[in-house]
């Protein structure tokens, strides 16, 4: 392991991250709508309603999301509080991937910049101006930060050693509230271990032994007590329940590769191709960028292990969410399981284009995945924006029209979508189209109609039916 040279802190290559981070999710900061989850929220907010936040946190097993939430959205202004919680997350988190980059030898600091920064410009991160997801993004940031901090601890002597392995064993306790992570773990043990074994004959002390002990059995315990202190109850008794049956496997598989990985860039391209005036805006970027071409190229002998462990890390980031039946997304609400995959994607993509092509032409193919994906993403979070603002519009018109107060079923047309982030026209779940009426104050009781689609419970008195219609 190795220490970070100041000279290379201080260029500029260490503000590239940061640079692109907020290129690509500036518009976040910008973004004060509500969408899906977060309608129930800022319901039970404006109402202190927070008991059926308790009780549904309670039943899926999660209460720490109560906490969370309620602290949060109890700020003066917490719906910006969610996005800058979000986007300094990634950004962190950016920064904590390129760390262990370093550390491994196998990537210089240049290189290292390179791989946050398309970590930062992958194209399936698009739900960071989901309130309800923060959890996604701040789970992910301790996670990282865990790693950083242990890796750390190794380079150090004394208290400081002792208190940075105590605090990283902590942030990585803490990050397993993202139950996926147990699973991706493995990939930093696994890259722990190369690291205290590179290079020499395993001295195995007792310190070492003790450390690493600790770690194996840091997921099993956070399950053991999950499942005794929190379990699932209640009508979320089931939910995410684990199947490894073979047609689960082959659908979650298809769904990496078309959605997860190979699908979020080609959805960019397709983007692209649509819309051929950005283009000349990638061009533009990749002009100002041409310095920044000629990088440090990655050695022959690193470059097919890192592919390898990329590719390990992409399917233990994958694993979770496919033995729970849950889909990766290209768009939308789907692409809070992707948060996982942009780093392994980052490295596999620059392990990859290492190996292929020579330096001048893999410099090239670099900053235009990066350029292009960071453009990609401005538009995607500039049609949230443009959703939110069709929403808020519709919501305006809809209080001021009386007809409605007295309506005993409403039937939402919306013939002008908004494309990428809810194909599905304009809020995909019943519950929040309900949540968005209620902010017109309309009272909700017990409607029966053929017309009816959709009935369920809500905290209020009884049930509410609508029509989902294109």
């Amino acid at each position: 392991m190795i220490g970070l040279d100041l000279k290379e802190l201080k260029s500029g290559w260490m503000a590239l991250p940061l640079l692109l981070g907020l290129i690509s999710y500036g518009m976040v900061f910008f973004n004060k709508g509500l969408f899906l989850d977060g309608w129930f929220l800022e319901g039970w907010s404006k109402k202190g309603t927070w008991k059926y936040l308790k009780r549904f946190t309670k039943e899926v097993g999660m209460p720490y999301l109560y906490f969370l939430h309620k602290t949060i959205s109890g700020t003066r202004c917490g719906k910006c509080a969610y996005n800058f919680i979000n986007v300094t997350s990634l950004i962190g988190a950016a920064y904590a991937a390129s760390y262990l980059c370093v550390q491994s030898e196998m990537l210089s600091f240049k290189e290292s910049m390179l791989v946050a920064a398309l970590m930062l410009a992958y194209p399936g991160q698009q739900i960071a101006c989901e309130k309800s997801t923060t959890q996604y993004f701040l789970c992910t940031l301790l996670f990282y930060l865990g790693a950083v901090l242990n890796i750390q601890s190794e380079l150090s002597i004394g208290t400081e050693s002792v208190l940075l392995w105590i605090v990283s064993l902590i942030l990585l306790f803490l990050s397993f509230n993202m139950n996926s992570l147990l699973v991706y773990y493995l990939g930093f043990f696994i890259f722990k271990i190369f690291l205290v074994t590179k290079g020499e004959e395993p001295d195995f002390h007792y310190n070492l032994v003790l450390k690493n002990g600790i770690l194996v059995f840091l997921p099993l315990l956070f399950w053991l007590l999950k499942g005794w202190l929190t379990p699932k109850s209640g009508y979320y008794s089931e939910y995410n329940s684990i199947s490894f049956r073979s047609k689960r496997w082959a659908q979650g598989l298809l769904s990496l590769m078309s959605e997860g990985t190979f699908g979020c860039y080609l959805e960019a391209v397709r983007w692209f191709l649509v819309n051929p005036i950005w283009v000349i805006l990638m061009i533009f970027a990749m002009w100002v960028g041409k310095p920044l071409f000629v990088v440090t190229p990655a050695m022959a002998s690193s470059g097919i292990p890192l592919l390898i462990f990329s590719a390990i890390l992409i399917l233990l980031a994958a694993i979770p969410y496919i033995l729970v039946g849950q889909p990766f997304g290209t768009f939308g609400w789907a692409t809070k399981n992707n948060v996982l995959l942009a780093f392994p994607c980052a490295l596999f993509i620059y392990s990859a284009v290492s190996i292929i092509f020579k330096e001048e032409v893999k410099g090239f193919i670099l900053f235009a995945l990066i350029s292009g994906g960071a453009i990609y993403l401005v538009h995607v979070y500039a049609s949230w924006i443009s959703l939110w603002a069709k929403n808020l519009s519709a919501l305006k018109k809809i209080s001021e029209e009386r007809l409605f107060k007295d309506a005993a079923i409403v039937e939402v047309c919306d013939s002008y979508p908004t494309e990428l982030c809810n194909r599905s026209r304009p809020q995909h779940w019943e519950i929040s189209l309900t949540y968005m009426l209620q902010q017109c104050n309309f009272p909700l009781t017990t409607h029966h109609s053929p017309l009816t689609t959709f009935h369920f419970p809500l905290s209020t008195k009884g049930n509410v039916g609508h029509r989902f219609l294109r």
